[in-house]
């Protein structure tokens, strides 16, 4: 995993397809498995965060990836 800041209030995390599944996992647990342990603010925006990833997730279709999109594996510097 790579993480950078690229705003104050902004980080770009650079995952391994394994690495985002199974953080989502665990996202996914916590959003719906596990309502008594988790604040259901907390809930809401997990659940918000997940409609995020999925919506982008069906968005991976459209485009599908090249070598220059990975940092340090082509055209930007890693």
């Amino acid at each position: 995993m790579r993480l950078e800041r690229v705003q104050p209030t902004v980080i770009r995390a650079t995952m391994h397809v394994r690495e985002i599944a199974a953080l989502m996992a665990a996202v996914r647990h916590l959003a719906d498995g596990t309502p008594q342990e988790v604040p259901e603010e907390a809930r809401r925006q997990l659940r918000s965060l997940l409609e995020s990833y999925d919506e982008q997730v069906r968005h991976l279709a459209d485009r599908p990836a090249s070598v220059t999109d990975v940092p340090g594996q082509g055209g930007e510097p890693a």
